[in-house]
């Protein structure tokens, strides 16, 4: 499996309609991304080759050296590749994709996020995920790796079945989301059309 993240890191908050209390931690956007790749690093066994398209905002380029170092602190030489720049448009990412993904089958942990911990006692849940995946003939299959609550619900209103294992709930779903293990040929056939300027 292969780890790719696709993150433009910020200081500049959407427009939340609400305000931290001074009680509730603010920390740079920086920092919040550094210990998802902390969290993520625990991935190491399962992963094949992490791929990292990082633009930084300019309020946070000052930090892009501590970042490339932190990044060959935490994961291995060997596996890493950063580019930085996030796909922002359809070109962007057929040229990682016929770059860095050129096996179908291939499975990538897709993370559009830079807040999105890793949380777990151990990897069996991922590896039976991987092993699910692996096994399933659909080239659209996915496992969602988070809003659990959410995905329970859907899975509730599909009228979604346990697999043999008791592991996951498998429902049909047409999602597009940036947070699941897929297969390389489904993220590639998103980008199959030219979508021009488009943000993608």
């Amino acid at each position: 499996m292969k780890v790719l993240f696709n993150v433009k890191i910020t200081d500049v908050r959407m427009g939340y309609p609400y305000r931290r209390g001074e009680w509730m931690p603010n920390p740079e956007r920086m920092d919040v991304f550094k210990y998802c790749l902390a969290s993520t690093a625990a991935l190491d066994p399962l992963v094949s080759k992490y791929l990292f398209c990082i633009t930084l905002a300019p309020e946070l380029a000052h930090r892009q050296s501590e970042l490339e170092a932190y990044l060959n602190e935490v994961f291995p030489a060997d596996k890493l590749t950063v580019i930085w720049q996030r796909c922002d448009f359809g070109r962007d990412w057929r040229r990682v994709i016929d770059q860095h993904l050129t096996d179908p089958n291939e499975l990538v942990w897709l993370a559009c996020n830079d807040d999105h911990i890793f949380i777990d006692s151990n990897l069996d849940t991922v590896a039976s995920a991987i092993k699910h995946l692996n096994a399933d003939p659909d080239p659209n299959a996915i496992m969602y790796y988070s809003h659990w609550p959410e995905q329970m619900r859907m899975a509730h209103h599909f009228n979604g079945q346990l697999t043999d294992d008791g592991d996951f709930v498998r429902y049909e779903w047409e999602v597009f989301d940036g947070i699941m293990i897929l297969k390389a040929g489904r993220l590639s056939k998103y980008f199959d059309q030219d979508y021009g300027d488009a943000l993608m």
